[in-house]
C-alpha cells in the first residue's frame, strides 16, 4: 500500500493506492469512523486485475479536518467522490466498492453519473429506515443546540480501552486485525489516544433522511451491481433495506452473503469478501 495526499475540493485528503495505474481503476469509499487503509487487505487481492484507491473522505483517517464547527455533511462527500473521479483520476469510467456509509455515497454518485460507473460493489450500504418527516424542526433545532455546544474527544487511556470498544464494531474479528486496524483509527495524544476523525462527525444531521429520495438515485443506476451483506450483521433492519434496494435497480444485480461476518467483514472475513469481489468482477469484466 501506497499513499500520498492531495488537493480535493480545496480539502487536503489522503488517499492510498494498490497496484498498476496502467489497470482499470477501481474507488474505494469507507464507511463511518473508518479509513480507507483498513481495507488494506482486500485491496492487496483485488490489485491484481485492478488500480486500487482509497482516500479518506474529510475529516476521517489521516484526512483533514474542516476548519468550521458545523460539521460535516452528505453531500459534500458524494462531491469529493466526483472530484476525485473526475479531476485526480481522471477517470472516464471507474468501478465503485463502497463500504456502509461510503456504499450510500456510492449509490448517489453512481445514480447521478450513470455513464460514468462501470460497476458498483455495495457492502451494506443500502439506505437507512425512512425518517420521520413530522420531525423536520425538531432536527433542525437539535443540530443547531449540538453545534454551539461541540462534541469532546473521548481519550482512550490505553490502546487496549480503545480496542475494547473496536471489537464492540468487530466482534468477529481477530484481536491481531484489530491491533492493526487501530492505527489508521486512531492517534497518541498526551494522556492517552484519541480518534484520528473529528469529533464533528457525531453531530446530528439537520435534515430528516428521505427513503423515496434515496430510490429515486437507485433507480438511475444501470450498471451491474452486487450487493453484499454479512451473514452476523447486527444491523437487522439492513435485510429488508437490501431486498428494497435490488427490486428498485434496473441493471443485473446480484446478492452475496458473507458467512462469518456481520457489518465489519473487511475486518472479520476480508480473504472471502476479496475472493467474492474478485470473481464478481471478473464475470462482469467487458
Amino acid at each position: 500500500m501506497k499513499s500520498y495526499r492531495a488537493l480535493i475540493n480545496g480539502k487536503r485528503l489522503a488517499f492510498y493506492t494498490w497496484g498498476s495505474a496502467s489497470k482499470p481503476p477501481l474507488l474505494l469509499i469507507h464507511g463511518w469512523m473508518d479509513s480507507a487503509a483498513c481495507f488494506d487487505a482486500v485491496a492487496e487481492k483485488l490489485s491484481k486485475r485492478h488500480h486500487v484507491v482509497g482516500f479518506d473522505l474529510h475529516g476521517f483517517g489521516r484526512s483533514n479536518h474542516s476548519p468550521f464547527q458545523t460539521g460535516y455533511h452528505f453531500h459534500a462527500h458524494v462531491a469529493d467522490v466526483h472530484a476525485v473521479v473526475a479531476h485526480e483520476l481522471r477517470a472516464e469510467k471507474i468501478t465503485l466498492f463502497g463500504h456502509s456509509m461510503g456504499g450510500n455515497i456510492a449509490a448517489y454518485y453512481t445514480g447521478m453519473f450513470p455513464d460514468r460507473v462501470e460497476r458498483l460493489i455495495n457492502v451494506e450500504g443500502f439506505g437507512l429506515p425512512d425518517g420521520d418527516a413530522t420531525s423536520t424542526v425538531e432536527k433542525f433545532r437539535a443540530w443547531i443546540l449540538a453545534v454551539s455546544e461541540q462534541p469532546r474527544a473521548r481519550v482512550y487511556k490505553t490502546l487496549d480501552d480503545y480496542l475494547e470498544r473496536l471489537a464492540k464494531s468487530a466482534p468477529l474479528a481477530a484481536p491481531v486485525v484489530l491491533k492493526n486496524q487501530a492505527r489508521h483509527l486512531v492517534r497518541r495524544k498526551k494522556g492517552g489516544y484519541v480518534l484520528r476523525a473529528d469529533v464533528a462527525h457525531f453531530l446530528p444531521e439537520p435534515d430528516v433522511y428521505s427513503a423515496a429520495d434515496f430510490d429515486h438515485y437507485v433507480n438511475k443506476i444501470r450498471c451491474p451491481v452486487l450487493l453484499i451483506h454479512g451473514a452476523e450483521t447486527a444491523y437487522t433492519w439492513g435485510h429488508e433495506l437490501l431486498a428494497h434496494m435490488r427490486k428498485n435497480l434496473q441493471g443485473p444485480v446480484r446478492v452475496e452473503a458473507i458467512f462469518g461476518a456481520g457489518h465489519m467483514m473487511h475486518y472479520e472475513q476480508p480473504e472471502m469478501l476479496a475472493e467474492i469481489v474478485g470473481g464478481w468482477l471478473v464475470g462482469t469484466a467487458k
